[in-house]
């Protein structure tokens, strides 16, 4: 039984492949990139998006996308290449560039060519979402706590500010 979600996949899929057909390899990339916002980390289709990406001679989005699909290869290994140069060389700027449905929540969840990759890379802990959970548990866990107390604190200067000045205009008023 066929899900609607894989209907909408392989129509997508047809349409980017229609518009590749036509020269249109921007609109591919688009249409390919929003089905991977709306399915998830599908190894297949960030290959298919490195490709395309790197039709377009565009090696950086072309290594981002292949740095966690299976595809190998002489192109694959420069694009990933240029796209960690480009985006700084350190895990963290690497792992900020990457889309979030790239980034799994363990190792085992990629495919065994992704695992070696990101190793010999030195990117596997930066990729990794677990990674996120703990810098966002560390530094940004009380976040909408404090942002909370600081809006209470405006609120509270509002109200406060209305009431000086509010006796202030009676004061003179009333000569009080």
């Amino acid at each position: 039984m066929e899900t609607e979600l894989s209907r909408k996949r392989d129509t997508v899929i047809t349409r980017a492949r229609e518009d590749e057909q036509r020269g249109d390899l921007g609109r591919a990339r688009r249409r390919l990139k929003s089905l991977l916002r709306h399915t998830g980390y599908d190894p297949d289709l960030l290959a298919e998006l490195g490709r395309i990406s790197y039709e377009m001679r565009d090696l950086f989005e072309a290594g981002r996308y292949w740095l966690t699909s299976g595809a190998t290869g002489d192109d694959v290994d420069r694009a990933i290449e240029a796209f960690i140069r480009q985006a700084g060389g350190k895990p963290e700027s690497v792992r900020s560039q990457l889309p979030r449905v790239m980034r799994l929540a363990s190792a085992e969840k990629y495919p065994a060519v992704v695992q070696q990759r990101l190793q010999e890379l030195g990117l596997m802990e930066a990729v990794l979402a677990t990674s996120a959970r703990r810098r966002d548990v560390a530094g940004g866990r009380y976040w909408p706590i404090l942002m909370l107390v600081l809006l209470s604190v405006i609120v509270l200067l509002c109200v406060a500010s209305c009431a000086v000045g509010a006796s202030t205009l009676v004061g003179y008023l009333f000569g009080w």
